[in-house]
């Protein structure tokens, strides 16, 4: 976020095994920052700088339950179980969140804080806040998070008296101020108290409609003679305010505990604040109307086989099979509509896979075939709807639901005699641990070579190409391969459509050769280096045709090519570094990134330039007000960087220095946002270990 400062910041401290975000609400004033421990260490200092944030804050720490703790749970609770439970019993069960009140005051400018016990893998996060209250719970179903504004509850004022607009039949308003007693419309009320972190704060119910809410001094608590009777992990008695909890997250707080019916049980702890708690073996309820309600069965997989006999150009088209993978109407929405596509047609020598426009439950695999006899060639044809048909959803993949069979392309089965081996040629779509090839015959499972053809399915247009079938062939192929369009876990709307055209001699159409997939990335993820010339005089065009030439940018932490591509030119003076940088794909916002170091050294500088022209200049993270850098956009996606080699730390008569050059494209209607770089990087683009090496021409 624009303005925001934390630390430690994955994104720009290499050394960090903190992974860190931030994001401001929408709907309300809070700044969330989301910390995930990579480390084996269990306490994690953290600090943000409030500087730029209203003058009172509130602010709260949120574990997160880790999900993997629940993947073996049989007990479910739906929502109406988690209202009913706390409408009758108070009871808070099926949240997430273990909020903890860290401070509440005074804007500190810079607030430290030790995140402790934070298991590897674990996140925390830290919700600051301008509202001395939030929302706790509406319609009697408890909120995770104390947000100051909701879709049917708002909060409005910094500072008391406060004003509360709600929609909603019922909402619980939890206030910032421990044992504080309160007005709402200038009346005396009860209040609630609930118990987080050994402080007990209010909370008040309001009805539809606008209420101001007022601090009317403190509560005197005393809980000398509070207690609870425990027997057989049930409560057979209780006096004063007691909390329950499993492990740190509150389960109930009040004056009447009863365990109910519909609860995951487990060992719970109990007790009053300030009184050692007396733990509870609690057996598992009944079952909820959540779990039985029937499993929706799966429709099974259709997999066909159609003998055929065409000959084309001297090879034999013996068969025509289609895969269309299992799925399941879950969501109950387009139940006519079926996720998957293949077909094979000897007619016509078309093959069609992919995903049809059903908008839920669309994940899974379609492939079509033909087995082909006496081949060495074959001329395709290639149409598809990818870059068209985007829908909604960004990116061919779901991004919260990926699959290494992730795929989309042509799988080759060999025969040989010792059975069938397959090869995946990509033409865009594939997974950063790839393991493609669902469909049912041939070999019968994941190829065993992987080849790139290229981004062909972000381009427009079709295309006509030539394939060397023996050029990814196994030694002893027996001239029998199945010819596969295959796709895999992909978004809605996604169809490959293949036309074999001609064979052997007869194909015609340019040859198009794959790469081998581990080479390429063996080849990228070797150091980068460039030799810089010395230019008498550097100007946009002799440095265009100069320059020495750097492109080939790999997305950050090997996660595979980007989109569009982006390169440049680079050459020095006597005084300065230049560079031309040019990218494609101007639709979407793009920020340029040049980084320099000296050798042996971490003083880093960072040179931004907005696709407006605009720049930014960073010394180790430092914002750098004033600066010598100048930029020349010369059009959209081009522009031409002059830096002074002294603000880059180096000298007329330096040898060589790290450099690096990035590019954030943000997302768009099809593509998520992207992070790519030339010299690839494992973290953040401050990785300055993996920068690569510029050597200087010494001035003439």
């Amino acid at each position: 976020m624009q303005g925001l400062r934390y630390a430690p910041d994955w994104k720009n401290d290499p050394q960090t095994k903190l992974e860190s975000y931030c994001s401001q609400r929408r709907n309300g004033s809070e700044t969330i920052y989301s910390f995930i421990n990579r480390s084996d260490a269990p306490d994690i200092e953290i600090s943000l700088d409030l500087s730029t944030f209203p003058a009172n804050l509130s602010i709260w720490e949120c574990r997160i339950e880790r999900y993997q703790d629940k993947v073996t749970t049989k007990y479910v609770l739906g929502e109406k179980d988690r209202q009913k439970n706390y409408r009758k019993y108070r009871w808070r069960e099926g949240l997430i969140t273990s909020p903890k009140m860290l401070y509440s005051g005074k804007n500190p400018g810079l607030y430290r804080h030790v995140l402790s016990n934070l298991g590897t893998d674990c996140m925390a996060q830290v919700v600051v806040s301008p509202a001395p209250a939030g929302v706790y719970a509406i319609d009697d179903l408890p909120q995770n998070y104390f947000y100051a504004a909701t879709p049917l509850v708002q909060i409005s004022g910094e500072e008391f008296p406060l004003t509360v607009s709600s929609a909603a039949e019922r909402a619980e308003i939890i206030v910032f101020a421990a044992d504080a007693k309160l007005r709402v419309n200038q009346a005396d009320v009860v209040c609630e108290y609930v118990d987080f972190a050994g402080k007990l704060y209010p909370l008040v119910q309001l009805e539809k409609g606008t209420h101001q809410i007022s601090l009317a001094g403190k509560m005197e608590h005393s809980f000398e003679n509070a207690h609870l009777e425990v027997a057989d992990g049930r409560i057979i008695g209780s006096k004063g305010l007691i909390s329950i909890r499993r492990g740190e997250q509150l389960l109930y707080c009040g004056s009447s505990p009863k365990i109910p019916p519909y609860t995951e049980g487990g060992l719970l702890t109990a007790g009053a604040p300030g009184q050692a708690p007396v733990e509870l073996a609690v057996k598992p309820g009944k079952p909820t109307p959540a779990m039985q309600v029937p499993a929706i069965p799966y429709i099974p997989a259709e997999s066909d086989s159609t003998p055929a006999e065409v000959a084309l150009d001297g090879a034999i088209v013996r068969e025509a099979r289609t895969f269309k993978y299992r799925w399941r109407n879950e969501s109950g929405v387009q139940p006519g509509l079926a996720p998957f596509i293949a077909d094979a047609d000897p007619a016509t020598l078309t093959l069609e896979c992919g995903t049809s426009n059903r908008i839920e439950d669309y994940l899974g695999h379609a492939a079509a075939a033909f087995l082909l006899e006496n081949v060495k060639k074959v001329q395709l044809h290639l149409s598809h709807t990818f870059n068209v048909n985007s829908g909604i959803e960004r990116g061919h993949v779901n991004r919260y639901r990926r699959s290494p069979t992730e795929f989309a392309g042509l799988m080759l089965d060999y025969q040989t005699p010792q059975g069938f081996s397959r090869v995946a040629l990509s033409m865009g779509v594939l997974h950063s641990k790839p393991a493609p090839g669902m469909h049912p015959w041939g070999s019968q499972k994941s190829a065993e070579e992987i080849y790139l053809l290229g981004n062909w399915l972000d381009q427009p247009g079709e295309r006509h190409f030539t394939l060397d079938l023996e050029r990814y062939a196994p030694a002893n192929w027996s001239g029998k391969v199945y010819l596969t369009a295959a796709t895999s876990f992909l978004m809605p709307g996604r169809l490959l459509k293949l036309t074999l055209e001609h064979c052997n001699q007869r194909a015609s159409a340019p040859e198009c050769i794959a790469v081998n997939q581990t080479t390429f990335f063996q080849e990228l993820r070797k150091p980068r280096s460039l030799q810089v010339p010395f230019l008498q005089e550097v100007t946009p065009e002799n440095l265009q045709a100069q320059g020495a030439s750097g492109g080939n940018f790999v997305l950050i932490q090997h996660r595979g090519l980007p989109a569009f591509s982006t390169s440049f030119r680079l050459a020095r003076d006597a005084e300065h570094l230049h560079t031309v940088v040019q990218y494609k794909d101007q639709d979407s916002s793009n920020e340029i990134e040049v980084w320099g170091c000296p050798k042996n050294s971490r003083d880093y500088r960072q040179v931004i330039v907005g696709e407006t022209g605009e720049i930014t200049c960073y010394r180790n993270g430092g914002l750098v007000r004033e600066t010598d850098v100048r930029v020349q956009k010369i059009a959209l996606g081009h522009y031409y960087i002059s830096i002074p080699l002294s603000w880059l730390g180096l000298t007329k008569d330096t040898e060589s220095c790290l450099f690096n050059v990035c590019r954030t494209r943000q997302s768009t209607l099809t593509h998520p946002i992207e992070h790519s770089c030339w010299s690839v990087l494992e973290k953040g683009y401050a990785d300055i270990d993996n920068f690569g090496s510029i050597a200087f021409e010494p001035p003439r």
